[in-house]
């Protein structure tokens, strides 16, 4: 799902932080499933605190990442749409549930509000019943301050 080519590889910072990683300068994301998740998150590189972005295909695996995730170190969730006509569409997510089992009957995984509201919608961004709606695993900061 990313492509990139040998000579985009960053070796000095591969060398300098190294723990397993690779360092690119340059990836390409190719979107064949709509809609990518962008989570910005606060990782650690040798002794500095810097903001790191993830790109996640589905709801299931966001919600899995964000868990294994201190929350001081989250920042900030979009869903990426790609457009008929090209570019994308970021739109920040400000709730994100696991489906409950009646939910998970239904086929849905997680549930996510986006920005200005706290109603729950499936990943075809449809309104769900409340009943749908299981354990909250991601409330942005902004929700928190403003509800």
């Amino acid at each position: 799902m990313f492509v990139t080519r040998p000579e985009f590889k960053d070796s000095a910072m591969t060398a300098l932080v190294g723990h397993g990683r690779t360092y690119w300068r340059l990836v390409v994301a190719d979107f064949p499933v709509a809609p990518w998740y962008m989570f910005v998150f606060e990782g650690q590189v040798l002794d500095s605190r810097i903001n790191q972005v993830m790109l996640i295909a589905w709801e299931e695996n966001l919600a899995q990442v964000i868990e294994r995730t201190s929350d001081r170190c989250r920042r900030a969730v979009y869903r990426v749409d790609p457009q008929s006509h090209g570019g994308l569409v970021f739109r920040e997510v400000s709730f994100l549930w696991e489906a409950s089992d009646r939910g998970r009957s239904e086929g849905l995984m997680a549930l996510l509000a986006l920005a200005g509201t706290s109603d729950p919608l499936d990943s075809f961004l449809q309104p769900v019943p409340p009943e749908y709606v299981g354990k909250l695993v991601y409330r942005s900061d902004r929700s928190a301050a403003h509800g």
